[in-house]
């Protein structure tokens, strides 16, 4: 039998991306595309439900991300039950250059890149997700 495919909704998705630390961040360069693994963290914080990151002050995401269209993706696996699921968020990309334009249990959530961290927060436009159920065969 072939495995269930699920769409979530926002509410479902919103609760998967709060129960992971580690994601990916997808944007165009002028060299092309580029996928980066990304440790981050939720913000309920005004104006509302975001993404933030922390990266590097000369890396790809904050030297292409400021203004532009990013996807972010998380996936999560059930061990017991074998079910996955994919998460989607896209939405414009805003380089903070100081921690203090986050709130404090954000700023805490996310540690440093090094000396010269920024912080990059996507509110979602579009967020989109899947729940692939395991394969079961009849027996």
């Amino acid at each position: 039998m072939a495995p269930a495919l699920h769409a979530l909704t926002r509410a479902e998705c919103e609760v998967l991306l709060r129960g992971q630390e580690h994601g990916r961040i997808a944007l165009s360069t002028p060299q092309g595309p580029h996928i980066v693994p990304v440790r981050y963290v939720v913000d309920d914080g005004e104006p509302g439900f975001s993404i933030v990151t922390v990266v590097g002050a000369y890396s790809l995401i904050a030297t292409y991300g400021d203004r532009a269209m990013l996807a972010f993706e998380v996936d999560t696996l059930d061990t017991t039950s074998g079910a996955s699921s994919s998460v989607v968020a896209r939405g414009r990309g805003e380089v903070l250059r100081r921690r203090r334009e986050l709130g404090a249990p954000v700023s805490q959530g996310l540690g440093t890149a090094g000396l010269r961290s920024l912080f990059v927060r996507l509110r979602p436009l579009e967020l989109s997700g899947r729940r692939l159920d395991p394969v079961t065969l009849d027996r």
